[in-house]
């Protein structure tokens, strides 16, 4: 599993922002935690299986700060996993 933390856009009341690639799930995955560590975004899982790395960081870019070359970052990670 490879995950990234991205800085939270402090507008949007998220907290911590995670990304990554799940090898076990064959998914990737992104988690947005807003104010008592409250549950604002869970993606990514068996039965929400997200595919494309764009995906995540569309949804990423509304709540925190991202990297221009996450979306590679993130395929690297997942063809990484397969070797």
């Amino acid at each position: 599993m490879s995950y990234y933390s991205l800085p939270a856009r402090t507008s949007t009341g998220a907290s911590a922002v995670t990304v990554g690639w799940h090898r076990l799930f064959a998914t990737f995955v992104i988690h947005v935690q807003g104010a008592n560590k409250a549950t604002l975004v869970d993606r990514g899982d068996p039965y929400d299986r997200i595919t494309d790395p764009q995906v995540v960081v569309t949804t990423a870019h509304q709540w925190a700060l991202v990297p221009p070359d996450l979306a590679d970052e993130l395929a690297a990670a997942q063809h990484h996993c397969f070797r």
